[in-house]
């Protein structure tokens, strides 16, 4: 992972290594692989594939800035999530709708009940229309664009890989429809818009815009500029004034927080709202309008439900579950990831101790997830990122804004462990370029409770990015020279036993 300014957080849990291996194993698989995904009644909702690829690499971005110097899970899987998010079975869904007439009055109404939630919440049982889908990028449908392109930048960032900056191809089975696309003319479609259309955002369905939606297309510039020097966050204050003007809903918290979505046609913003939307829409807000988030914060809290010992949850109504707009695990995530980027750390604490019983949080192996949770993989996700997010957020700001170091590729880094070492995990890896040492700390990945019978584990370490013989020290103590080999490649390697618990400390010093 490329190096970002400010200070260096610290490293992973024990559980955050099991989410890690969870998501790992669910994205990582070639294209077409689903094993694990939860099939959605319908694709328009927000249980959709895409926004289980989405929050499952967005988890998968936020634990890699944890251990900086060590990238190579944290690649497979975001790279895997970005292939799948290309197959059709992702974006098929869309079909954009006939333009209505301009005499027919009722045009707008027409339009929206045509696309989206709207059409499933007029007529939940309607299929997808038969024929090939419509680009899903060139115009609206933030709800898919805005996740691809966040998730083309983080992988760029992460892995120093500017494959997305050449072209790929979205086709479904019949060949009939193929758009082909680079990650800067995704990111440019977005920002265009939000330059073109006077509320300052991008439609997540034709006619509407949604505040969680257009956190992404915030992403998305913010990534861009970062890493290609474009100017695009410049169209981001736009957009979060039409949020404070017409969507943040006025009263008792009762209300909510946002307006539903904001109807572009008729200049306004539904005067509903959903736990859902809001959690999420405060949560990816944190990076770009801290000072918003902080003001909304103490009345969002009030929609928390208190359990007494057993913590805090935010609720989800029947019907919501049962339309597939939301449900309590995924609710309950977005909050606990509001919490944590807070910096509020009673609430973050009574919100993780009910999901880990409510939601049975749950070890297999080496993998840890929410077995409880309907949506198991979307709401481990959102766990597996509050897990990893600093209190306070500073490091899930600077994921998206921080551009990156320069040179901090060709530092030293962990390339791999060896053999399959899922089984130990790592819990920091960073390198000090004052110090010219790389730092790694390695741990056994299990139920901590039956920590004695994972027994010892050697693994192989490889470095890469190393000119000289480099000097190992493991938990004080100096490896002899033999110890610490080259390969064919150059990379240097060396052996160590990680015990069943307690951590390895190693200091490679160059």
């Amino acid at each position: 992972m490329n190096v970002t300014n400010g200070p260096q957080p610290d490293g992973l849990s024990i559980e955050s290594l099991g989410y890690l291996n969870y998501l790992h194993a669910l994205l990582a698989p070639p294209a077409g692989s689903w094993d694990g995904f939860y099939v959605p009644q319908s694709p328009s909702m927000n249980f959709a594939l895409r926004y289980q690829l989405a929050f499952g690499a967005y988890a998968v971005a936020v634990l890699a800035t944890r251990t900086p110097a060590y990238r190579a899970p944290y690649v497979e899987a975001l790279r895997g999530a970005i292939e799948k998010m290309l197959d059709v079975a992702a974006w098929g869904y869309w079909r954009a709708p006939a333009p209505a007439p301009q005499q027919d009055r009722g045009g707008t109404l027409a339009q929206l009940t045509n696309s989206g939630h709207m059409a499933v919440l007029v007529s939940p049982h309607t299929r997808v229309p038969a024929g090939a889908p419509s680009d899903p990028i060139v115009k609206d449908n933030l709800q898919y664009s805005g996740h691809l392109s966040t998730m083309l930048g983080l992988y760029e960032k992460l892995s120093g890989d500017a494959l997305y900056d050449e072209s790929f191809t979205l086709q479904d089975e019949s060949g009939s429809a193929s758009y082909s696309y680079t990650h800067s003319e995704v990111a440019e479609r977005i920002y265009g818009q939000m330059r073109e259309n006077s509320f300052g955002g991008v439609c997540c369905e034709s006619g509407m815009a949604y505040v969680p939606c257009n956190n992404h297309a915030l992403a998305s510039n913010a990534l861009h500029d970062a890493l290609h020097g474009t100017r695009y966050t410049d169209a981001n204050a736009r957009w979060l004034k039409s949020v404070r003007d017409k969507m943040v809903l006025k009263g008792p918290a009762l209300r909510g927080i946002f307006a539903t979505c904001y109807v572009q046609d008729l200049h306004m913003g539904a005067p509903v709202a959903f736990n859902f939307t809001d959690a999420w829409g405060l949560a990816f807000m944190l990076p770009f309008d801290r000072n918003l988030v902080r003001k909304l914060y103490s009345k969002f809290k009030r929609r928390l439900t208190k359990a007494g010992s057993e913590g805090a949850y935010l609720g989800s109504a029947p019907l919501s579950e049962k339309m597939e707009i939301s449900d309590v695990p995924i609710n309950t995530g977005f909050a606990l990831i509001l919490a944590r980027g807070m910096g509020d750390t009673s609430v973050a604490e009574a919100i993780n101790r009910y999901s880990l019983r409510a939601f049975d949080a749950r070890w297999s192996g080496s993998r840890y997830y929410y077995a409880g949770a309907p949506r198991t993989l979307h709401a481990t996700a959102l766990y597996a990122l509050a897990s990893a997010v600093e209190a306070g957020g500073d490091n899930f700001a600077r994921l998206f804004n921080d551009s990156p170091v320069a040179g901090a590729m060709r530092h030293p880094f962990l390339q791999a462990l060896s053999p399959d070492a899922s089984g130990v995990g790592v819990t920091s890896a960073r390198y000090s370029a004052p110090e010219k040492c790389l730092y790694i700390s390695l741990v056994r990945v299990g139920d901590p409770a039956h920590g004695d019978a994972l027994g010892p584990q050697t693994v192989k370490l490889t470095l890469e990015n190393i000119e000289s013989r480099p000097h190992v020290e493991v938990n004080g103590t100096y490896l002899p020279e033999t110890e610490a080999i080259p390969d064919h490649a150059g990379n240097w390697g060396f052996s160590v036993p990680v015990p069943p618990t307690g951590r390895v400390a190693c200091a490679i010093h160059i």
